[in-house]
C-alpha cells in the first residue's frame, strides 16, 4: 500500500505533467521570456544625491500597481512616471507630494500589466533623483518565465557587489528575507539612521534603481535574537523598529495592516511574505500568531499560481541531523507543533509548487525541509546569503546527504528563474564577480 507521502508526491508529479505546455487555468500557450525594454531612461536635469539621498524606492508591485518610499530634504518633491512604448518611453503620470519627516510615499496606479517603467522625481530647483527601473508583475491569466533575486544578511562586505551584480540583469523583483540591516537598537531614530545608511550603499542603491522589491525582517532590523517574551520593554522595541522598516521599505500595508502579505504575479506565483519574528512568543510556543497561520494556510489553499513562494526569513528545515537542538528556539524547529501545522496543511492539501525561502544562516544551502519519511520531506527550502556578513563555517564543512543537498559558503545573492510551462526553477548562487557558483534545478 503506497504511504501517504508516496501518494502525494504522485498528486504532485502528475500536477506538472498536466500543466506542461498549457496554462493551468485557460489553456493558453506560455509566452516564454519577457519582452524587451528601452534603455532605461534619462529625463533632463542634474542628478542631485544630497537633495535625493537614497534614489527612490519601488516595492510590492503587482499588475496594475506600486508602491514607492523616498528620502528627501525637500518640503514637496515632483515626481515622473514613464512607461514602455515600442522602442521608447511616454508619458504615464506626473504628480506632487509632500514629504512627512523627510520621507516621500505614496502608491501608483493605473498601471499596466506586464510593462517597464521608469520614475524620477525633481525639486523646485530642477534637480532631480536617479532613475528608478521596474516592471510590472503579469495579469491575472498571463504566465511566462519569470526571473528574481533574493538575499539576506547584509552586514560588511561592503559596497554589496553582489547587489550590483543582480542589479545588472534588471530582474522582474528582488526578495530581502531580513537583516537587511543590523541595527539592534531600541530607538527609533538610531533604527531609522541605519536604514538610511543602507539604502544610501552603492550596491543597494543600483539594487533599488534596477527592480522593485519585496521585503520582510529578521532580528536585527529590530534586536538581537527578539522574542516577546525574552527581551526587556518588547513594545518600545517593536514599535520603534517597525515605524523605521516602514519609512525605508515601500509595501502594500492594506492587506492585513502587519508585515505579512502576499504580493501575485499572474498566475506563475505568489510571493508569501512571512513576520517570523515580530510575533514570536516562545514561553507560550508562538513563532507566528494564529491570525498569521490562518492567514498562511487560507492563502496557499486558494492560491491557483503555479508557485508559491514562501519568505521565510529563518528556515523552516530540520536540522537535528546537523546540529541537533543547538538554538532550535530561535527557528521553525523549536516550535514543532505549529511547524507541523504548517506542513501538514501542505502535504495534506496537495498544494503543489511550494518553495520556502529564508535567510540567517550565513551561508546558502538547498535542502529537503525535513528528512526522509517526516512531515515535509516533500518539500524544499534555499537558504540565501549571505550577501556582506560573516560567513558560517557549517557552509564549509558541510557534506551533502540526502536531506542537505548543495551548500555555498561565501558572500552571493540567489537569482531564480521560473518556468511556469515545466513546473521547474531554476536556483543560481551567484557571487560578487557575478560567477555562479551553484546551479540547482528543482521541480515543484
Amino acid at each position: 500500500m503506497a504511504t501517504r507521502r508516496q501518494f502525494l508526491q504522485g498528486v504532485s508529479t502528475a500536477g506538472t505533467l498536466a500543466c506542461t505546455g498549457k496554462s493551468m487555468d485557460t489553456g493558453v500557450e506560455p509566452i516564454g521570456i519577457r519582452s524587451a525594454e528601452p534603455e532605461k531612461w534619462k529625463p533632463e536635469g542634474d542628478i542631485n544625491n544630497i537633495i535625493f539621498p537614497s534614489g527612490i524606492q519601488v516595492g510590492d508591485v503587482m499588475s496594475t500597481r506600486g508602491f514607492v518610499s523616498i528620502q528627501t530634504l525637500e518640503p514637496e518633491v515632483n515626481w515622473k512616471l514613464v512607461e514602455e512604448d515600442g522602442g521608447d518611453w511616454s508619458d504615464h503620470s506626473e504628480e506632487t507630494e509632500s514629504a512627512v519627516d523627510g520621507t516621500v510615499q505614496f502608491i501608483l496606479a493605473n498601471l499596466q500589466p506586464d510593462t517597464a517603467y521608469c520614475i524620477a522625481c525633481f525639486s523646485g530647483s530642477g534637480d532631480r533623483s536617479s532613475v528608478t527601473r521596474f516592471r510590472t508583475a503579469l495579469g491575472d491569466d498571463d504566465w511566462r518565465i519569470v526571473t528574481f533575486g533574493a538575499a539576506s544578511c547584509l552586514g560588511g562586505n561592503l559596497p554589496w557587489q553582489t547587489l550590483t551584480r543582480a542589479a545588472e540583469e534588471q530582474l522582474d523583483f528582488f526578495l530581502l528575507l531580513g537583516d537587511t540591516v543590523y541595527t539592534n537598537s531600541r530607538s527609533y531614530s538610531t533604527a531609522w539612521n541605519d536604514w538610511k545608511g543602507a539604502l544610501r550603499i552603492q550596491g543597494m542603491e543600483e539594487l533599488t534603481q534596477s527592480t522593485s522589491i519585496i521585503a520582510t525582517w529578521d532580528d536585527h532590523e529590530l534586536v538581537n535574537n527578539f522574542d516577546w517574551d525574552l527581551i526587556e520593554n518588547p513594545r518600545e522595541v517593536h514599535e520603534n523598529a517597525w515605524r523605521a522598516f516602514q519609512n525605508a521599505i515601500p509595501m502594500d500595508k492594506n492587506q492585513t495592516g502587519k508585515m505579512y502579505r502576499k504580493i501575485s504575479n499572474g498566475s506563475v506565483c505568489d510571493v508569501f511574505v512571512l513576520d517570523c519574528r515580530g510575533e514570536r512568543r516562545s514561553a507560550s510556543g508562538v513563532y507566528i500568531s494564529s491570525e498569521q497561520m490562518d492567514w498562511l494556510k487560507s492563502s496557499l489553499s486558494e492560491s491557483t499560481t503555479r508557485f508559491k513562494f514562501i519568505m521565510n526569513s529563518v528556515p523552516i528545515i530540520d536540522f537535528t541531523d546537523l546540529i541537533g537542538e543547538v538554538e532550535a528556539i530561535d527557528r521553525w524547529q523549536g516550535f514543532p507543533e505549529q511547524r507541523t501545522e504548517i506542513l501538514s496543511h501542505i502535504e495534506d492539501n496537495a498544494i503543489e509548487g511550494v518553495l520556502w525561502l529564508s535567510g540567517d544562516f550565513h551561508f546558502g544551502l538547498v535542502a529537503q525541509v525535513s528528512p526522509t519519511g517526516s512531515i515535509g520531506d516533500s518539500l524544499m527550502e534555499v537558504l540565501n546569503g549571505p550577501t556582506g556578513s560573516f560567513i558560517n563555517i557549517m557552509g564549509e564543512l558541510m557534506v551533502p546527504t540526502e536531506q542537505y543537498q548543495d551548500a555555498v559558503a561565501t558572500w552571493t545573492y540567489s537569482k531564480y528563474i521560473c518556468n511556469p510551462q515545466t513546473g521547474e526553477v531554476v536556483v543560481q548562487f551567484i557571487d560578487d564577480s557575478g560567477t555562479i557558483l551553484l546551479e540547482r534545478s528543482l521541480l515543484l
